[in-house]
């Protein structure tokens, strides 16, 4: 296992997917839920056309890249999440238009995935799709760096698969947010780099 300690092994492209995270108008837009709480969109925004040249690069490279899309389904909604996005000022009525994607969209050759809790394993058939494509490693990118992708960076290492985030496409409720979650990040459950890193390692940069 060596090899895989080099980049261009550990992210080789018939065994790795590109997982996007809840890039949607919730999480982007004024008025969105980072909006509400007091944090500014913006510096995820400017993400959005890096993420979206990567993504056009990636596909038919990557095995799979997957958009993931957080839903307001009432019977997921535990007193658990009740009490806790109440508290913390997240709580907000059903809005269909708020789960849409923002400033970029799925291929026809991409996977959307639905999820209702931060970790994109959690209550969906991720991991098994994964394991039945041969996939070992995982591209994170999307929102936010120290919520859902850090979730989701947290439960990938626990079921071994190799975890890398390219820090300039992820963004996070603010950047202090960001920085001290991409430093957890490589720290305890995957390598941070930078996107070019990985279109280099791919034969692309």
């Amino acid at each position: 296992m060596a090899e895989l300690m080099q980049l261009a092994a550990k992210i080789a492209p018939e065994r790795t997917a590109v997982i996007v995270i809840d890039v949607q108008q919730e999480f982007f837009a004024d008025g969105g839920v980072i909006d509400l709480m007091g944090d500014d969109p913006a510096p995820m925004r400017a993400m959005i056309p890096r993420l979206a040249a990567f993504l056009d690069k990636a596909r038919g490279l990557a095995r799979l890249v997957v958009f993931t899309k957080q839903t307001y389904v009432t019977e997921f909604r535990s007193p658990v999440v009740e009490e806790h996005q109440a508290r913390s000022g997240m709580k907000r009525p059903p809005r269909p238009e708020a789960e849409e994607f923002y400033g970029i969209q799925p291929a026809a050759t991409d996977v959307v995935m639905p999820k209702n809790r931060y970790s994109a394993f959690v209550g969906t058939p991720l991991d098994m799709m994964l394991r039945a494509n041969g996939i070992t490693t995982l591209v994170l990118t999307g929102v936010a760096t120290n919520v859902c992708v850090e979730s989701t960076a947290r439960q990938a290492y626990t079921l071994d698969y190799y975890v890398v985030v390219p820090r300039d496409l992820t963004g996070g409720a603010n950047e202090t947010a960001k920085e001290m979650s991409l430093l957890n990040i490589d720290r305890y459950f995957g390598e941070v780099v930078d996107s070019d890193d990985v279109l280099r390692a791919w034969g692309i940069g």
